[in-house]
């Protein structure tokens, strides 16, 4: 059940990523989802600390209420301009 619910909450946040990125960040897209990470493709031109807030908030939304848990789920966020094996959490 537990799994289920997850992939559930992943699949709400990956709609809700998408079409966040597309209304506010058309230059970065969707790249890949590994399990219940979203890889998100971002020119360094415009990466900011405003793009990552925007991605956290899509990720959380208020998808808790609909599985009556009190708080927002937890989404932590790193970043790379290499390989995944160079990089960088974000707090």
């Amino acid at each position: 059940m537990i799994q289920g619910s997850a992939a559930d909450v992943m699949k709400r946040c990956l709609i809700a990523v998408d079409k966040m990125l597309k209304r506010n960040w058309p230059e970065c897209r969707l790249l890949l989802t590994i399990h219940d990470e979203v890889c998100v493709e971002v020119p360094k031109s415009i990466h900011c600390r405003g793009l990552m807030n925007d991605i956290v908030n899509a990720m959380q939304g208020d998808f808790h209420k609909d599985f009556d848990m009190p708080n927002k789920f937890p989404v932590a966020m790193a970043w790379t301009d290499t390989r995944w094996s160079d990089k960088v959490e974000v707090e």
